[in-house]
């Protein structure tokens, strides 16, 4: 009898030690999976952040393309200002002289006529 009791007692030892392994192999298993969604949910926020950043940096170029055609244009737009200011200045200029001339011309007949 001795026996059989040390048997039941063995076989409920490993019987709790077999459902302990079940145990631990499931929360194994589950902390696993854990892990698993953990890294998944890291690795889904870094392509977010990622993603951000790459979002910032192509607004920070296309604020940079609008500023550089904005300059670029008024550039153009003073270019073209000098332009049309050195050009009235030559036609004022050349009818300057052309009135200075006809006035000379007009007085130079005139003291011939004397």
């Amino acid at each position: 009898m001795k026996r059989w009791h040390q048997n039941n007692e063995l076989e409920a030892k490993v019987s709790a030690l077999e459902d302990d392994l079940d145990e631990d192999i499931e929360m194994e298993d589950e902390s696993k999976y854990d892990l698993e969604e953990l890294s998944k949910e890291k690795e889904k926020e870094k392509r977010e952040r990622k993603r951000e950043r790459s979002k910032s940096r192509e607004r920070q170029r296309s604020r940079e393309r609008e500023r550089h055609k904005k300059d670029k244009d008024r550039d153009r737009e003073r270019e073209k200002d000098r332009e049309r200011d050195r050009d009235k200045e030559r036609r004022d200029k050349e009818k300057r002289e052309r009135d200075r001339d006809r006035r000379d011309k007009k007085r130079d007949e005139e003291r011939k006529r004397r």
